[in-house]
């Protein structure tokens, strides 16, 4: 645990002279939690990346407290979602209620965006949205398409087969 401990802050060391940061801030027992702060400047608006608990970000809006924040975003190669509680394979329960497309057609033109996904005018005034649920939201439009398509070609099917019957 150590090692880990010692190769994270040698790599935060790094990632600091890469973000050329102008200045590093450490908190501790006592301070605001954060552990460290990198700056690009001398004012608390040229924060880059909070790391540690940090409670108050009313400045950057309304987001829910974490444990790092990084202005201007990130680049990585991968993210991965530790233990996710739940996923979106209810849609093939015997349970899951599929609206009709004349349903998901009629609110669509009447609320402009799919049903059960948030609006674009949500998630401003939300201002932050979680990229888990999201991928969930996702996935669970992309089953219903699969089983809109499985509908659809056995009604293809049956009329393929209707019409060869009456000929």
């Amino acid at each position: 645990m150590k090692n880990n401990v010692f190769c994270f802050c040698i790599y935060v060391l790094f990632a600091a002279v890469e973000l050329n940061a102008q200045s590093i801030h450490h908190w501790g027992p006592g301070g605001d939690g954060r552990l460290l702060t990198f700056y690009n400047g001398t004012g608390n608006d040229d924060a880059m990346v909070h790391i540690g608990h940090q409670e108050d970000l009313s400045s950057l809006g309304s987001l829910p407290s974490h444990n790092l924040y990084v202005e201007d975003g990130i680049s990585t190669e991968a993210i991965f979602v530790k233990n996710p509680a739940d996923w979106a394979d209810f849609v093939f329960e015997d349970t899951y209620f599929l609206m009709s497309l004349d349903d998901v057609e009629e609110h669509i033109q009447k609320e402009k965006h799919l049903p059960n996904v948030p609006s674009e005018k949500e998630l401003i005034k939300q201002g932050y949205y979680d990229q888990h649920e999201i991928n969930k939201m996702l996935l669970q439009k992309i089953e219903e398409l699969t089983l809109y398509l499985i509908e659809q070609q056995k009604e293809i099917e049956s009329l393929k087969a209707k019409s060869g019957q009456d000929e």
